[in-house]
């Protein structure tokens, strides 16, 4: 139990001054799009960076919870760690390997020749071919068999560790590596396309913005606009009623200079 103490005051030695770095990057998962613009250049990088950060975490929780969870199936029911599943296993994830290797192979001339204007070339139709026949089905199929056979033979290696040495704290004392490093380099393999695939298809936002005056405003709207909430710099953001979720349309209000602003957002796809 010593180890794991003192692995746990060395991780908080090394990442307790970044404590005071994470409220505020963690402060731009919550913005969106319409606070970004008001943001610096950084602003956007901060928002992704947060967004990244969180979907890791959860994705690693999410497979620490699945290799204990066949940890408990295996060790309910050996038959489970038979040769013959494992190889089925193997096989699974060496073509989900092969799809992922297609689809990052394939990626690579979509931004580069689209640059170039060379649409009608044959190299760019056949990786944009290739990209939506994969995005269609296989690559979700890839990314679940890719989750799941990883999560399988991290509890494979777990329950061999265990059936070594039955005390439990003393074998996670001894491989902590494997317990707690090996998920982060899973979480990274089988995530990285997904990354890839969000990357490539969130849309750029963009808001154009146009002066206007209240009697105008008031001709514009039948309904009532809703006040979502008051900015820093003491600027109001309203919006009308089916507006509130997607911030499609925003009128923003500022009262010390008494004057109105339209917003209207723009969804640019790469």
């Amino acid at each position: 139990m010593t180890t794991v103490i003192d692995f746990i005051g060395n991780a908080l030695k090394t990442f307790g001054p970044l404590a005071i770095v994470f409220p505020f990057i963690f402060g731009y998962f919550y913005k969106n799009d319409l606070d970004i613009i008001f943001e610096q250049k950084q602003g956007r990088f901060f928002k992704k960076f947060a967004n990244f950060i969180v979907a890791f975490l959860a994705f690693y929780l999410l497979l620490q919870i699945t290799v204990f969870t066949l940890y408990s199936l295996i060790f309910a029911f050996p038959v489970l760690s038979h040769s013959i599943i494992q190889l089925i296993a193997i096989i699974l994830i060496l073509l989900a390997f092969l799809v992922y290797l297609l689809y990052i192979y394939a990626w690579t001339f979509i931004p580069v020749e689209k640059n170039r204007e060379t649409i009608q070339k044959k190299r760019y139709k056949r990786s944009k071919w290739i990209i939506d026949t994969i995005e269609k089905r296989a690559l979700f199929i890839s990314v679940c068999i890719a989750f799941f056979t990883c999560s399988y033979f991290q509890a494979l290696n777990i329950n061999t560790l265990f059936l070594k040495n039955e005390n439990v704290s003393k074998t996670f004392e001894n491989n902590l590596g494997t317990f707690i490093g090996v998920p982060l380099f899973l979480v990274l393999f089988t995530g990285s396309v997904i990354f890839i695939y969000r990357f490539n298809k969130r849309p750029k936002c963009f808001y154009t913005m146009s002066l206007i005056d209240y009697d105008t405003l008031q001709k514009a709207n039948k309904e009532e606009l809703i006040h979502l909430y008051t900015r820093k710099d003491n600027q109001w953001i309203l919006v009308e009623p089916q507006h509130r979720i997607t911030l499609q349309e925003v009128y923003v209000y500022n009262p010390d200079k008494d004057k109105w602003y339209f917003y209207k957002k723009i969804d640019e796809t790469n």
